[in-house]
């Protein structure tokens, strides 16, 4: 028996102060996407984080998708530390972690 093997696209992301921060794709979406912080993997959709993504990736062959993520989420954050609580503020109240 054969298993299929999915080649889904991650993109690491390089902040402009070095950081680091690797999206993995989740299904066939390509806005919406995992990341793992602290130990835990969060899904974000892309979508919630930048206003007309959704438009430019489907007018955008799709060798360039990953390249428009990756320039408009390094445009909106500075440090991998900033879009990480952007990722946290958005999960849903119930899986929030309280301190």
């Amino acid at each position: 028996m054969a298993f299929p093997v999915l080649a889904l696209p991650k993109i690491e992301m390089l902040f402009a102060d070095g950081s680091r921060a690797w999206l993995y794709q989740v299904g066939t979406d390509w806005l919406i996407r995992s990341v793992d912080h602290l130990g835990e993997s969060l899904s974000v959709d892309l979508r919630e984080m930048v206003a007309g993504i959704e438009a430019d990736i489907n007018e955008a062959a799709e060798h360039d998708r990953a390249g428009i993520i990756f320039f408009e989420l390094r445009r909106r954050f500075k440090t991998a530390c900033a879009f990480f609580q952007a990722v946290q503020d958005l999960q849903p109240a119930s899986q929030r972690l309280v301190a």
